[in-house]
């Protein structure tokens, strides 16, 4: 086989790797979202899936601080945010501070909703 023959097997065998002919390692996702994207959108349907959006958030959020690691990225505002619906403003702005605080690129936005939450919620 000559030079320019032996450097396209070489490019072929490279791109089927590549493609997934090759071994894979697994990849963990870097969060378990749970059924978070299908429960959001179902949350906007009424009050029943609201409720079920609430219990996925719940769940996030526990099995997050039982592995010792921090909820995904949105999940605590989203939970601050459907008790701010409610008009539990105390448990929102706990929420929001605890985003902001395991999310510090979320603060700015976290901070303009204590101050939100708080204005409702002062006497």
């Amino acid at each position: 086989m000559n030079r320019s023959r032996w450097m396209l097997a070489g490019v072929a065998l490279v791109a089927a790797l590549a493609l997934g002919g090759g071994a894979r390692a697994a990849v963990a996702p870097l969060y378990d979202w749970l059924t978070f994207e299908r429960d959001l959108s179902r949350s906007f349907q009424g009050p029943e899936q609201k409720l079920a959006f609430e219990d996925t958030l719940k769940r996030l959020i526990a099995r997050a601080e039982g592995a010792g690691r921090k909820p995904p990225p949105g999940v605590l505002a989203e939970y601050g945010f459907l008790l701010y619906e409610r008009g539990e403003t105390h448990g929102a702005v706990r929420f929001f501070q605890r985003e902001a605080q395991e999310w510090p690129e979320s603060a700015a936005l976290m901070d303009r909703l204590i101050e939100l939450a708080s204005e409702v919620g002062a006497p």
